[in-house]
């Protein structure tokens, strides 16, 4: 019985023994393991981060290339401009050559040969030259006590000033277009007057011929509707009325009357 419980004894010793033994071993194994999660979730830390930074690189890098093709989009825009304003200009360049050839025909045109006979003084039924307009007509009346005189003018009597006429040598024969286009009879003159989409030397024909035949129709104020676009018309218009002999004064549209569409000139009285 003694042997029998010592045999025991030991072998409850060699049980207990094998007990700590397979703890230590499963204590050590979660030390490993939990070592191991660390160091996993360290690593996942460290990539997150490399991430993030390569992301901010990337981001600041793209932003930099989108800056730099923003200002080669704007260096080609403003080359572009620059070759549209040359093109432009050369565009416009026939058009003031033309303008000019038209303003110095209408110059010619303006200037009748003065008779070099030597002027006779005012009759009645002397043929005379109406200044202003460079026509002749016949005198109705000598000058009146306030200084006027009647003047036949084709199948129109006028009133003027005896300043604005001159006595002529002989009967002087009125140009072809003149009978023709600009003293035919007509019923009434309109006060304004649209040259909208007309070529530079056609609208300056059109105004000259009108502002002679408001002038004729006693119309104090006239209106040009000429059209804003470039501005092309509207200041060949506007340098014409600024040198013509019948033209007092003029000035841009007020906003109701058209604006910088339109321009208003006053006839000389």
């Amino acid at each position: 019985p003694g042997t029998i419980a010592v045999e025991e004894l030991l072998s409850e010793i060699q049980r207990q023994r094998d007990v700590a033994q397979a703890q230590a071993r499963e204590d050590a194994a979660e030390r490993e393991a939990a070592q191991a999660d660390r160091e996993a979730v360290a690593e996942q830390l460290r990539q997150v981060e490399e991430e993030r930074r390569r992301v901010v690189e990337r981001t600041e890098a793209e932003l930099l290339a989108e800056a730099e093709e923003l200002r080669d989009r704007l260096r080609r825009i403003s080359s572009d401009i620059s070759l549209l304003e040359q093109e432009r200009r050369q565009r416009l360049e026939p058009i003031r050559q033309e303008a000019m050839a038209v303003r110095r025909r209408l110059r010619r045109h303006r200037r009748p040969p003065r008779p070099v006979e030597r002027p006779r003084e005012l009759k009645v039924g002397a043929t005379v030259r109406l200044r202003d307009l460079g026509q002749t007509g016949e005198l109705l009346t000598v000058p009146s006590a306030d200084g006027e005189v009647e003047v036949l003018l084709g199948n129109m009597r006028l009133r003027l000033p005896a300043d604005r006429v001159e006595p002529v040598a002989g009967p002087v024969t009125r140009p072809p277009q003149v009978v023709t286009h600009r003293y035919a009879a007509r019923p009434a003159v309109s006060p304004e007057l649209h040259l909208r989409a007309m070529r530079a030397d056609a609208a300056l024909e059109s105004l000259e011929q009108y502002l002679n035949d408001a002038y004729m129709a006693g119309l104090r104020q006239v209106r040009i509707v000429h059209g804003k676009g470039e501005g092309i018309l509207r200041r060949l218009v506007r340098e014409e009325l600024s040198r013509h002999r019948l033209v007092a004064s003029f000035r841009p549209g007020a906003p109701e009357e058209g604006g910088e569409g339109v321009t208003v000139a006053e006839i000389a009285v």
